[in-house]
């Protein structure tokens, strides 16, 4: 299944009207559900990664969770499992701990660490202090979080870091991976590359996201085209 969606950003520096990209996420939230129905769990865990840093993975996760609840009913969960550069709980003015970390350590429990985003219906569970040597969202610790929270949640979406830190090795804790792609940054060879990671370990490429996409022509050219 080939996913694609795109942060456009504007000639002039602004980004797309929001409800543009609303309706994008919106989509992809719904050909997710629609493409892994009939899972076993029941519970659809998604892995959102990146061929490198600062590729816009955390926004995109953000997205796809915040558009997720109304496609999974509301029963959607956000976590931010990338310690070392976490910042969605600070996206959205929520305590960074207990988190994620704390649950892998085994120094918290689910409800102690899962927050409510606002007046809405999304969860996050934040990364966490970072403490070095913790186990991973990959490790058989992990796992067993994963586990515990798919009880409660219909939809869980992972914050993770860029292919080649944890993620290949998250493919036996997730259903499928989304790879956001940074527009004229990304080299073919290198996301072909992680592809074949993703295969290796076993895990399920959804789709690609293309992110920060540039129009180098007037918006008016481009409706004709």
């Amino acid at each position: 299944m080939s996913i694609a969606t795109s942060s456009a950003v504007s000639p002039n520096g602004h980004t797309a009207a929001a409800s543009d990209l609303h309706l994008g996420f919106q989509s992809l939230a719904d050909r997710i559900r629609s493409s892994l129905e009939g899972t076993v769990s029941g519970t659809h865990v998604i892995g959102v990664t990146s061929c490198h840093h600062g590729e816009g993975v955390s926004t995109v996760a953000a997205n796809l969770a915040w558009c997720g609840v109304d496609a999974y009913d509301g029963a959607v969960l956000l976590v931010d499992a990338h310690p070392q550069r976490s910042t969605l709980a600070s996206r959205f003015d929520l305590p960074e701990s207990p988190g994620l970390t704390d649950l892998l350590l085994g120094n918290a429990k689910p409800l102690e660490c899962v927050r409510r985003v606002g007046d809405s219906r999304l969860r996050l569970l934040p990364a966490g202090k970072q403490q070095p040597g913790a186990p991973t969202i990959s490790s058989d610790r992990g796992r067993h979080v994963l586990t515990e929270l798919r009880s409660n949640f219909r939809l869980i979406v992972l914050d993770l870091p860029p292919c080649g830190d944890d993620s290949p090795t998250a493919a036996q804790a997730v259903d499928g991976f989304l790879l956001v792609i940074e527009a004229e940054s990304v080299r073919q060879q290198v996301a072909q590359r992680v592809k074949d990671d993703f295969a290796r370990a076993g895990g399920k490429l959804l789709g690609a996201v293309l992110n920060k996409r540039r129009f180098h022509i007037p918006g008016w050219l481009y409706r004709k085209l």
